[in-house]
Parts: structure tokens; sequence; C-alpha cells
């Protein structure tokens, strides 16, 4: 099927193509949870999330762990 420039999508901006990663920064871990990076960097800071499970720290850049992600909302912890 071939891409049809709509009005709509020209508004969007170009389409990028990401390839599935494990850890991504928090940036990229809200537009694909839908949460804002405020609403991550609070489950980080009041503890609800947790480093090691849904998050890791690497030379001062924060990760979301998207598995620890998944199974967090698959916890009924949302």
């Amino acid at each position: 099927m071939a891409d049809i420039e709509t009005p709509e999508r020209a508004k969007a901006g170009p389409a990028i193509q990401v390839a599935a990663s494990r850890f991504v920064t928090v940036e990229l871990a809200a537009k694909m949870t839908g949460l804002t990076q405020s609403a991550i960097r609070t489950k980080i800071g009041k503890g609800i999330w947790v480093e090691g499970w849904q998050f890791i720290r690497r030379q001062g850049t924060v990760f979301i762990d998207m598995k620890g992600y998944e199974q967090w909302v698959a916890a009924g912890k949302a």
C-alpha cells in the first residue's frame, strides 16, 4: 500500500521508523507510552518506578526499560 499524503499527515511532519529497543530515553518513552516526560520523571522521583526494573541510569542519562514498563502496566499499577 502506498503512502498517501494527507493534510493531517503533512502537519505532523515526516514519519520516522524506529527499531524496537528495550531501553529508550525518557523523551522517546513518553512518545511511545502516551505519558508525559514529567509524569515519567515523577514516577521515578517518587519511587513508583524502581531503578533496575522500570529504568536504569547510564552516564547521567535515564533510560526507560520498556520491558519493565510493560510489566508494570500489566500488573495494574498504572
